[in-house]
């Protein structure tokens, strides 16, 4: 789901959580928690890969 957007801007972290809802039956709070910790795996992924580009990330 959260792969179909660009996952920086306020406007696609609106539709990512209304996505969240409908297609995961999540309440709003849980839907923002789920993006939320998307959020912090996928940034901190790819500041790992900014740190360590050649490093095998298994």
């Amino acid at each position: 789901m959260i792969e179909n957007y660009f996952i920086f801007g306020r406007k696609n972290k609106d539709k990512i959580i209304k996505d969240l809802q409908i297609k995961a039956s999540l309440n709003e709070d849980d839907s923002e928690n789920v993006y939320d910790i998307s959020m912090k795996i996928i940034t901190g992924e790819i500041k790992n890969k900014l740190k360590h580009p050649f490093k095998n990330q298994n």
